[in-house]
């Protein structure tokens, strides 16, 4: 999984005077594209090919994929990655279930932050040759028994 660290805010306790140095800071990495890249090459082989399997949809046009790799790999991740706690990841077999927004979805998937893992859990039974949806994350055991009986809540 890709993480991404949390943003902390700084409270001020004192009055800062107009051009008064605050703060000066290196970034941990100055190009996404990069980021991702460094993350990538710490994978091992079938994790890095299971990544590149995935499918794309925000490559600008009038770049060469094979010419520019790094914007694929941005691409894959902004296509792909999803919430998982404070962070964000790419789960390249939750990747290949269809997602939707309505109330066709059959399926869920959570999050849990102690096991750093994620589950996706049928709503319904789901038929052989039939194709599985999956719901956005639902964040509370009461959304989840709602869309599981169709209950309101």
């Amino acid at each position: 999984m890709l993480s991404l660290a949390r943003v902390r805010l700084i409270w001020l306790s004192d009055l800062i005077l107009k051009l008064t140095l605050v703060m000066a800071a290196q970034p941990v990495s100055s190009s996404p594209s990069a980021f991702i890249a460094g993350s990538l090459a710490k994978l091992g082989r079938d994790e890095q090919e299971a990544f590149f399997n995935l499918s794309y949809v925000n490559l600008p046009q009038h770049l060469d994929p094979d010419e520019h790799q790094d914007e694929v790999k941005l691409a894959i991740f902004q296509t792909n990655a999803v919430a998982a706690g404070d962070g964000v990841g790419i789960f390249p077999k939750m990747a290949r279930i269809n997602h939707g927004c309505s109330s066709a979805f059959n399926a869920v998937y959570t999050w849990r932050e102690k096991e750093g893992t994620l589950y996706v859990h049928a709503l319904k039974a789901i038929g052989r040759g039939e194709v599985g949806v999956l719901a956005p994350m639902l964040r509370r055991r009461k959304e989840v028994h709602h869309y599981a009986t169709g209950t309101a809540y």
